[in-house]
């Protein structure tokens, strides 16, 4: 498995394509054999696992060994080998820093593990959204939308690390199933796509400009169309 320069799997935070558990045992090859293709192995890696194509009708039982790699992955992971590769040590921790703080906070909904991602003296200059109720400012709005969304998840769409400046665009989905400044629940599913900029210093936000509130306004027509 490849590791980053902070100990981090190169995997963590990328969707990635493999074997499933049951394929692998269905050929009888013990998963340990293929650690870095095993469902179980990439989730634990971090790794944001998805099915491939099913192989089995396509294989005969001659005797012979075969070998190869996922077609719907291999390219892109070998991107991201060599793209990993041409960064500096610095980029890379930044890159880490925000896969996982994108994967345990947004995607796994784990926000007490925010905290840890800010360095000192950490700045947002996000414009904070006003609650349309009574004109006040919501700065912390993932719990908001954790309670209004509970299936709320968050797709990691690109991530651009120059310097210490990292960009990172996504774009979340759910279904309105809580109340909302005022709104109440609707059964409507969302789809929001946005982006931060943050400054990252030895793998600590240090600034942050952007983000969700840029989109909460999209958020509540979509909720509120007819």
């Amino acid at each position: 498995m490849v590791k980053l320069d902070d100990g981090s799997a190169l995997v963590a935070g990328r969707t990635v394509t493999g074997f499933s558990n049951a394929e692998q045992d269905m050929v009888k090859v013990p998963r340990t054999a293929l650690p870095s293709t095993v469902e179980d192995a990439l989730s634990r890696a971090g790794g944001l696992y998805r099915a491939g194509a099913p192989f089995a009708a396509h294989i005969e039982r001659d005797g012979n060994l075969i070998t190869g790699q996922q077609p719907q992955s291999a390219t892109a992971f070998a991107r991201a080998i060599v793209g990993a590769l041409s960064e500096s040590a610095a980029e890379r921790k930044a890159k880490g820093a925000l896969h996982r703080y994108h994967v345990q906070v947004w995607e796994q909904g784990q926000l007490a593990k925010a905290k840890d991602f800010l360095g000192a003296g950490f700045v947002s200059h996000a414009t904070p959204f006003v609650d349309p109720r009574n004109g006040t400012e919501q700065k912390n709005l993932l719990p908001l939308l954790r309670t209004a969304f509970p299936d709320l998840t968050s797709h990691e769409d690109a991530l651009i690390v120059d310097g210490e400046l990292a960009v990172i665009r996504w774009t979340i989905t759910g279904t309105h199933k809580g109340e909302l400044f005022g709104v109440a629940p609707t059964g409507k599913a969302i789809t929001v796509s946005g982006m931060d900029m943050l400054r990252v210093v030895d793998g600590r936000f240090v600034e942050h400009w952007g983000g969700i509130a840029d989109q909460m306004d999209t958020v509540l027509r979509q909720v509120q169309a007819r």
